[in-house]
């Protein structure tokens, strides 16, 4: 049986795209989230956080469709980031090196704030702290 166990809020803080996902991003709802971030992208968004506090499992399939995202806006010097991950989301991904490809901040406040301070630059990989 399938089902949607992705559930997306979005917001906007100034020109920063904010989507909470909780649930799981798998391979049945990664679908969903791509779509709504193929909108974002063709509809002028270029700075996009993902919170995921409340995520309760991604798999590689999903982790590699948000990275192809990561590419495109980072053709169009966008950037693709993600906040807060759950301690399992954020072992996954470090597991399949998503770590060293995405950005990844321990608060939405500290993510925003990082995305605001672009002017336009283009992305780039997570920085060194």
């Amino acid at each position: 049986m399938l089902t949607d166990d992705l559930i997306m809020r979005e917001r906007r803080v100034g020109d920063v795209v904010v989507i909470e996902l909780s649930g799981d991003l798998d391979a049945f709802t990664v679908q969903k989230l791509r779509n709504r971030l193929n909108e974002l992208i063709e509809g002028g968004a270029r700075k996009i956080v993902l919170k995921l506090s409340e995520l309760k499992f991604i798999n590689s399939a999903s982790i590699g469709a948000l990275v192809n995202r990561l590419k495109r806006l980072r053709e169009l010097k966008g950037e693709l980031v993600i906040a807060e991950p759950s301690e399992r989301v954020g072992r996954i991904i470090t597991l399949v090196g998503g770590g060293r490809i995405f950005n990844i901040y321990s608060s939405e406040t500290e993510a925003i704030e990082d995305l605001t301070s672009r002017k336009g630059e283009e992305g780039g990989g997570p920085k060194d702290d």
